[in-house]
């Protein structure tokens, strides 16, 4: 039996490695530069202006998260979408970051059912993260 194999694309698992080192790099960064700014906060703040900033700067946050799950969620329907349509994992001519055992009918479209639950799951945890925001806007107001 011939096994059909989607080979991987090496420029860009070369480029996910730098994206990922350089996110890493950036969020300790932010991390380090977050820690200085809240204690600087801390010591000129009174506690009730210190709860309100931090509120907000949460909201913020969990903004941002939301964004980026829902943007995640886009991704894995779109992706579970071509693969119903194909009836093929992964779909045809996409870039996969390792040598890849193709799929085709039945076991294809579990794989897109899968990829369309986690989008559901995804959207779910976004709208979670807009309402934790939402209220963390109100009671800082």
């Amino acid at each position: 039996m011939h096994i059909e194999i989607q080979r991987a694309d090496t420029r860009l698992r070369r480029v996910t490695i730098v994206v990922l080192l350089l996110a890493a790099i950036a969020a300790a960064g932010v991390i380090l530069f977050a820690h200085d700014w809240m204690m600087r906060q801390a010591l000129a703040s009174t506690p009730e202006q210190l709860v309100a900033q931090m509120r907000r700067w949460l909201g913020w946050a969990s903004i941002g998260c939301g964004a980026c799950l829902l943007a995640l969620a886009t991704h894995a329907w779109r992706r579970g979408r071509a693969a119903i349509a194909q009836r093929r994992w992964p779909v045809a001519n996409a870039r996969v970051l390792r040598d890849t055992p193709v799929k085709h009918g039945d076991a294809a479209l579990g794989v897109a059912r899968l990829l369309n639950l986690v989008a559901l799951m995804l959207l779910a945890f976004a709208v979670a993260m807009v309402a934790l925001s939402w209220r963390l806007f109100l009671v800082a107001h």
